[in-house]
């Protein structure tokens, strides 16, 4: 009887141990196990930007081109340049052989100028005057010719958009006086074949007059 219940008591413990056994196997195979991360819920912010394309920075607006404006001396350009040298001189030529022809005429006629001698002097100084002012004119318009043609291209071959004459500006800096490259261009320029009025057959003031 008493090994009876000895065994029975046995077995109860064996069950025991085994059922105590079972649980702390499963206590520790679930606290071993690896815990499932809740999934991280990302910022709204973040979301959006990544579902979201972004869209291109508006263009910048182009900005105005400045002007490039130049400024240059013209009374420069017709006195300094190889141009305005040999017109002077083409008109100091002109003015010193007629006034000789004057002079010459004065002296002749001192000791006995007549009335008519006076008239026809009169005369000469008029057709003098004439003669030079269309000597002026004529070299001139050859000197103005060719001088807008070098600014033009002076102009183009710089990139400016305007040139001014220093008369017409109100106010300029340093930097806008193109005069030393302009004058340089306006030097390029034939001078030598410059040319005044040339006077009638006789080559005399008093019987000549500007040709037409």
């Amino acid at each position: 009887m008493f090994t009876i219940v000895s065994e029975k008591n046995s077995m109860r413990r064996l069950l025991v141990i085994m059922v105590l056994g079972t649980m702390l196997a499963v206590s520790a195979c679930q606290e071993n196990a690896p815990k499932a991360e809740a999934p991280k819920a990302e910022a709204p912010k973040a979301e959006a930007a990544k579902n979201t394309t972004a869209a291109p920075a508006p263009a910048a607006a182009p900005a105005a081109k400045a002007m490039s404006i130049g400024v240059v001396d013209e009374e420069r350009l017709y006195e300094e340049s190889t141009l305005g040298v040999t017109a002077n001189k083409l008109l100091q030529e002109l003015n010193a052989k007629l006034q000789q022809e004057l002079q010459q005429f004065q002296e002749t006629k001192k000791d006995n100028a007549t009335e008519a001698d006076a008239d026809s002097f009169r005369k000469a100084v008029q057709t003098y005057q004439e003669i030079m002012r269309s000597a002026q004119m004529q070299i001139f318009e050859q000197m103005r010719a060719r001088v807008t043609e070098a600014i033009s291209n002076y102009r183009q071959q710089q990139g400016l958009e305007l040139i001014l004459s220093k008369e017409n500006a109100l106010a300029y800096g340093a930097q806008a006086d193109i005069t030393e490259g302009v004058l340089a261009a306006v030097n390029a320029m034939p001078a030598d074949d410059l040319k005044g009025p040339e006077l009638k057959a006789s080559n005399n003031l008093f019987d000549a007059a500007p040709a037409q």
